[in-house]
């Protein structure tokens, strides 16, 4: 294979790995990758009668955006009657596959004028919760409950809180702020009628979390904010048209993409690595999700990097690496990266988008392409084995008497302290200087490895983030490996399946700050705090179960002043 091939417009600079992609191509095309997709076959991953079963019964994605074609002027409708009952925001309550979607068009797209905005919660942060509190009107607001399980913990008690909230302003009529996104059969049907929700969307139960972008999950919001659902759609149908059967993999462009993935990850080059201009940079979060829940586990996978600022110089990256530039108008300084990048012999591919409508296509493609790597890699790419375990441990320490609470640790600095997982102290040596002990943990990383710096704080305070985004860099820089920056709980719904079920290359670092304001829950026996505290620990205490290299910093609070001493303590160790 060439140097530099395109495929569907799509530029691959593949360099000296074109031998290897051209294997990976070879192999879909000799398992008839496009026609055994299409008529459902869950042979062509799995053989095992389980395995076979759960995958055919999860590929209605294939087909959604024809489907939902024909239902976008009653969904056009039921916007507009929100927009004339007076709603100035909506605010979605999700987790997971059912918020990122969103969380892309809401961060890419402005609403039509006149139409609300749409503000995305997937949080369980205390301060999080109160900051939303304050920045809406609960009378005038529109709650979006979406949730395919209907039982997912966070938009449950987010619900909770929030309804709270409206019923204090509405009384009796408060239902008619809310509205649900979820499967057939899901608890959330049954709340929804029993407290006279606006409406219930019932999706298809055919179409995993992560696969579900273009079906009712995705649409309802984008058409809550006014935005052309139609044009999405049709970016979305025309990707689907050069997927199917009599289509060759080498003239499939989602396919071909997955073929590139696959292989290259298998010969190490698994740090997908975004380099996504400004306009659409929040694609990037919804792309990890899909990659590490689809190809993380049987201690293989993918490793994503969705929003890893980019570097100064190619030199600054390690050998691990394969670049994907998703281009909305002139690249500018990534393009010059990217350019500078293939010099030094990185594979390199490069997507462009006219207008941002073609995110569409590009959902479409990702989902394609990763059901494509999945069999490249020989996993299941539409099961998540190891999500459950940190919930059920969280759960426990939740059900516990009292307020969760962070562990004793060595003091590092002033307001933050170290811990680590009982598999990782066994491996470094025990000191009382918290920098020694935390200097022995990065040195058990070896070649290939990343990080991942996993935060419990609100993941849209602007201060905060500017904090850990500086974290990452210097960590990059330090290092000289992959960096992936996850905010709690939002990420345990995202990468937390390939970080316990993927290769065992990961040192992760959970941060988590105490919090004296829990920020109470409607019927709940815990606060937000709690619950915040008990996700970190409980996927903490999966991380070690698993033997993974594990690290959690605490902090007294989140002030500049913490910050600072954090900084310092980060400072004097790398």
């Amino acid at each position: 294979m060439d140097e530099v091939v395109s495929v569907g417009g799509v530029r691959y600079a593949l360099g000296s790995w074109g031998g290897v992609v051209s294997g990976a191509v070879e192999l879909l095309e000799r398992e008839r990758f496009s026609h055994r997709l299409w008529v459902k076959d869950g042979s062509l991953w799995k053989e095992e009668p389980g395995h076979r079963a759960l995958i055919e019964g999860m590929l209605g994605w294939l087909s959604v955006p024809m489907t939902m074609a024909d239902r976008t002027g009653s969904l056009k409708g039921f916007a507009e009657t929100v927009r004339e009952a007076g709603f100035g925001r909506t605010v979605l309550l999700g987790m997971g596959g059912s918020s990122l979607a969103p969380l892309v068009l809401a961060r890419t797209f402005f609403p039509r004028q006149g139409w609300p905005d749409l503000l995305v919660v997937d949080t369980t942060d205390p301060a999080a919760v109160k900051r939303v509190e304050n920045e809406i009107d609960p009378a005038t607001t529109l709650f979006v409950v979406s949730s395919k399980s209907g039982s997912t913990i966070e938009p449950n008690c987010l619900f909770d809180y929030f309804f709270a909230k409206v019923e204090a302003a509405r009384g009796g009529e408060a239902g008619g702020n809310f509205v649900a996104i979820t499967d057939p059969g899901s608890p959330l049907v049954e709340l929804s009628k029993e407290y006279s929700f606006r409406h219930l969307f019932l999706n298809f139960s055919d179409i995993g979390g992560r696969y579900s972008a273009l079906s009712y999950f995705g649409l309802v919001p984008a058409a809550l904010m006014g935005l052309d659902i139609d044009r999405l759609l049709e970016s979305a149908i025309a990707a689907s048209g050069r997927t199917l059967p009599g289509v060759s993999v080498r003239e499939n462009p989602a396919a071909f993409l997955g073929a590139v993935l696959g292989a290259l990850a298998k010969e190490g080059r698994d740090k997908v690595t975004f380099l996504l201009t400004p306009e659409i940079a929040a694609f990037g979060l919804w792309a990890e999700q899909l990659l590490a829940e689809s190809t993380g586990k049987e201690g293989r996978g993918i490793v994503p990097l969705g929003d890893e600022p980019p570097a100064r110089s190619a030199g600054l990256y390690g050998d691990d690496r394969v670049f994907v530039h998703l281009r909305l108008g002139a690249g500018g300084a990534r393009e010059r990266l990217v350019e500078e990048l293939e010099a030094a012999g990185h594979p390199t591919v490069t997507i462009e988008l006219e207008t941002a409508y073609e995110l569409g296509r590009e959902f479409y493609r990702w989902e394609v392409a990763a059901a494509a790597a999945g069999k490249v890699l020989g996993i299941n790419p539409f099961d998540q084995p190891d999500v459950e375990e940190a919930k059920k441990r969280s759960r426990a320490l939740l059900e516990g008497p009292g307020r969760v609470e962070t562990p004793e640790g060595l003091e590092a600095a002033p307001g933050v302290s170290l811990a680590f997982g009982r598999a990782t102290a066994r491996r470094i040596a025990p000191s009382d200087d918290a920098g020694l002990m935390f200097g022995d943990f990065l040195s058990l990383a070896s070649a290939g490895d990343y990080l991942a710096l996993l935060v419990y704080a609100d993941p849209d305070d602007e201060r905060v983030t500017a904090f850990f985004d500086e974290v990452r860099r210097g960590l990059l820089a330090s290092t000289g490996r992959a960096v992936q920056l996850g905010y709690g709980p939002r990420y345990l719904h995202s990468t937390g399946q390939l970080h316990k079920g993927g290769p065992d290359n990961g040192l992760f670092i959970i941060v988590v700050h105490r919090n004296d304001d829990g920020v109470a829950i409607p019927g709940r026996d815990y606060t937000f705090a709690d619950l915040e505290t008990a996700q970190a620990l409980g996927d903490m205490e999966s991380l070690d179960a698993k033997g993974r290299r594990v690290a959690l910093v605490m902090l007294d609070d989140l002030t500049d002043e913490t910050f600072g001493a954090l900084r310092r303590f980060l400072s004097s160790t790398l």
